[in-house]
């Protein structure tokens, strides 16, 4: 039976303060349980394409690695859409600062929109979970041993069926290696050009 988990770095999209993909109405642990349905019906095989199980219809997929696997299903949280457009009516909530995910990352140039509380952000039709393995987990962690044979490493809340690209950053900080928060992975050049076609026009939501 294929075994699911949270990482700690993956946690972070249950505090209200996460400039992403934001989940109050559940804890891990409540959210996790019907994951852990998926890895049941597995059947120790992981598979790809559309399936049915407890009335809901799962997506299974490859990630953009080959240690990365994507599973999406609707969203049945009060998490709302994570991006939003650029236009002249959102430019006045524009950011920009330097920041990191994680102590041990360098700060880099970032931008999301920091939103007053009228501003209504609709709630995301799909949610996405990031999966990395056991091997590519304990890999970038150095000491840690993962209970599971799959790790959440991100949750990604989005409207139409495909989320959206991995951000530009996020594909140069995979490059530069584990050393600085990455995964080692060299940058795909078709996906980096679309990668900047999307959030040259979108930004986060804080």
């Amino acid at each position: 039976m294929k075994s699911i988990v949270f990482t700690e770095f993956a946690k972070r999209h249950f505090n209200k303060n996460f400039a992403g993909t934001k989940i109050t109405s559940h804890s891990t642990e409540d959210f996790l349980k019907l994951y852990k349905d998926i890895g049941d019906i597995e059947k120790n095989e992981y598979k790809y394409g559309q399936f049915v199980h407890n009335n809901l219809v799962y997506y299974k997929r490859q990630g953009d690695f080959e240690f990365s696997r994507l599973i999406t299903i609707l969203n049945y949280t009060n998490a709302k859409v994570a991006t939003y457009p650029i236009t002249l009516e959102t430019l006045p909530y524009l950011r920009t600062d330097y920041s990191s995910r994680t102590q041990k990352e360098l700060p880099v140039l970032s931008r999301w929109f920091d939103f007053p509380p009228q501003f209504e952000i609709p709630k995301a039709k799909y949610l996405t979970l990031v999966l990395y393995s056991k091997e590519q987990i304990e890999k970038e962690t150095p000491g840690l041993i993962l209970e599971a044979d799959w790790g959440i490493v991100a949750i990604l809340a989005h409207d139409n069926e495909e989320p959206e690209p991995m951000s530009p950053i996020t594909i140069m900080r995979n490059a530069l290696g584990i050393k600085y928060g990455g995964n080692g992975q060299p940058i795909d050049e078709i996906k980096y050009e679309k990668s900047v076609e999307f959030w040259k026009f979108n930004a986060n939501i804080k």
